[in-house]
Formats: structure tokens, C-alpha cells, sequence
């Protein structure tokens, strides 16, 4: 029978310095919750895994900037041309598949998850600068 003390090492989030996860206002955490709602399905006419919802919920190319309309697609600011191709995107992960419509229309690119990421990432390289300059100051 053994009776030996067990030493748990936690390295601290560099952003929060919580040792046991984050804490709920850590922006990688926020990041984390993001990145599980983006998706980076497989484009039907350029084949690369870069379709995700954009911000006039359509589904669109960050690669080509094709755009797809789905038959449910309700939340549609303007209404949309589409050219008459159907096509299907598979989403593996969460085992459903979407039928759609080529949008004669190329899209913009904009795509809110993918900004939010960003910015939370810019506020986390402005912390480290900060924390890496007082650091210096201290030496």
C-alpha cells in the first residue's frame, strides 16, 4: 500500500491566471466559445473547408466568397438572386447536411464570429505588451 503525496501541476491561463480553467471574463475563454461556433465546411465550387454563416445568414466562402441560400434562410435583409445550381454541404461533425443555392452575388466576407475572435485576440497580444513592459521596468 502506497501512501505517497500526489503533486498537481497547473500552468495559469496567461491571460485570467486562473489554474483551473478560466475564469468567466478570460477573453480565451471567449475565444474558445467562439471557435465552437464557427464552421469550416467544404466549399461545393472551390472544394476548400471554408463555409461558414455570414452576417446576412447565408452561407459563404471565406476562399471564393460564393454565397448559398438554404431554404430556411428567414433572417435575409434584402432578398437574394440565385442562379438555379443546387448544391449540399456536408457538416460531418454535426452530422446534418444543408441543401443549397448559388447566390448570384458574391459575398463580402463578413463574418462576425471571425471578428470577434479577433479583437479578443488583439485585447489578449495588448495585455502580454503590457505585461511584458512592466516587466521590463521592473528589472
Amino acid at each position: 500500500m502506497h501512501l505517497g503525496i500526489r503533486l498537481r501541476l497547473a500552468i495559469p491561463c496567461p491571460s485570467c491566471g486562473c489554474r483551473d480553467g478560466h475564469y468567466d471574463n478570460c477573453p480565451v475563454l471567449a475565444i474558445q466559445c467562439l471557435q465552437s461556433r464557427q464552421k469550416w465546411l467544404p466549399c461545393p465550387l472551390c472544394s476548400l473547408n471554408q463555409v461558414d454563416r455570414n452576417d446576412r445568414d447565408l452561407w459563404e466562402c471565406r476562399s471564393c466568397h460564393s454565397q448559398f441560400l438554404t431554404k430556411t434562410a428567414g433572417n435575409l435583409q434584402a432578398p437574394v438572386e440565385v442562379t438555379g445550381e443546387k448544391f449540399g454541404i456536408l457538416d460531418e461533425n454535426a452530422d446534418e447536411a444543408y441543401f443549397v443555392m448559388l447566390v448570384k452575388e458574391k459575398g463580402q466576407g463578413k463574418f462576425s464570429i471571425d471578428c470577434s475572435i479577433a479583437e479578443f485576440e488583439e485585447q489578449i497580444a495588448k495585455a502580454r505588451e503590457a505585461r511584458d513592459e512592466a516587466e521590463d521596468s521592473e528589472d
